[in-house]
């Protein structure tokens, strides 16, 4: 009973109508959970600098490269 209700009061919430400017309502959490689904598919991007220092500090510690920048 507990899990339906929770459930129905998400429901209730996140097909409000949006305030202008926004394409949708969140619950709290959703835009978190979004983005560690889209960094666990695409990787998380960094900066050429800081690759760069990376690699630097990779072979300074002589740890093989395992991946690289691209995929």
């Amino acid at each position: 009973f507990f899990a339906a209700e929770i459930e129905a009061q998400g429901a209730l919430i996140t097909d409000s109508p949006p305030m202008a400017g926004f394409d949708e309502v969140l619950l709290p959490g959703e835009p978190e959970l979004r983005m560690r689904a889209r960094r666990l598919a695409e990787g998380i991007p960094l900066p050429d600098k800081t690759w760069a220092d990376l690699e630097v500090l990779a072979e300074e510690l002589r740890i093989d490269r395992l991946i690289s920048a691209d995929g």
